[in-house]
C-alpha cells in the first residue's frame, strides 16, 4: 500500500512531521484496538441473538431433554444454546461484565471469560454436547480489522 499524505508536503519538514506521526501511530495503536474490541463486543452479542448464525457457524440446537430443564428452571428462551443465565453472553459482549477479561495494549488485546464451563462449549464435550464456540471472529471481520489499523496508522483514522 503507497503511503499518502491528507496534504501534499510543501517543505521536507511537513514531510519529517508525517512521517513521524505515521510511525507514533504504528507505535500506539491503542486508540483503534480499543475500537476493534468495541466491535467484535458488539457482533458477538449478535452471535448470541442469533445462535450462532451471524458468525457463519450456527450452534446446533439443543436436545429435548435440555430444552426441558431448561423449561423447569424458567429460563426465558429455552431454546437458545449458551443462553441458561446470560452471564457467559454478557462476559463475551458487554465491557466490564462479570467474568470478563479484557486487556487492550498499544499491540493488540486480549478478550475471554473465566467461567469455567466456557472451555466446554468451545470443544464440545463428545456425544453429550456438540462445540457451540461463544467467540468466533470470521475472517471478513479479520480483514475489516486489519484495513482499520491500517487506516489507522497511515492516515490517523478510526471510525469512531
Amino acid at each position: 500500500m503507497p503511503i499518502t499524505f491528507s496534504a501534499k508536503p510543501e517543505r521536507i519538514e511537513d514531510f519529517e512531521y508525517e512521517l513521524r506521526a505515521t510511525g507514533m501511530r504504528a507505535e500506539h495503536l491503542f486508540p483503534v484496538m480499543d475500537e476493534i474490541v468495541d466491535k467484535i463486543l458488539e457482533r458477538n452479542q449478535r452471535a448470541f441473538d442469533t445462535r450462532g448464525a451471524s458468525t457463519g457457524r450456527y450452534w446446533a440446537p439443543l436436545k429435548k431433554a435440555t430444552i426441558e430443564r431448561k423449561q423447569r428452571l424458567g429460563v426465558s428462551d429455552p431454546f437458545a444454546p449458551l443462553r441458561r443465565t446470560d452471564k457467559l453472553m454478557a462476559s463475551l459482549s458487554e465491557r466490564h461484565a462479570e467474568h470478563q477479561i479484557l486487556e487492550v495494549e498499544d499491540d493488540g488485546f486480549y478478550l475471554s471469560t473465566d467461567l469455567p464451563y466456557a472451555p466446554i462449549h468451545a470443544s464440545g464435550d463428545g456425544d453429550r454436547m456438540p462445540a457451540r464456540p461463544p467467540l468466533v471472529v470470521p475472517k471478513s471481520h479479520v480483514d475489516e480489522y486489519m484495513k482499520m489499523i491500517k487506516d489507522y496508522v497511515i492516515f490517523g483514522e478510526t471510525d469512531a
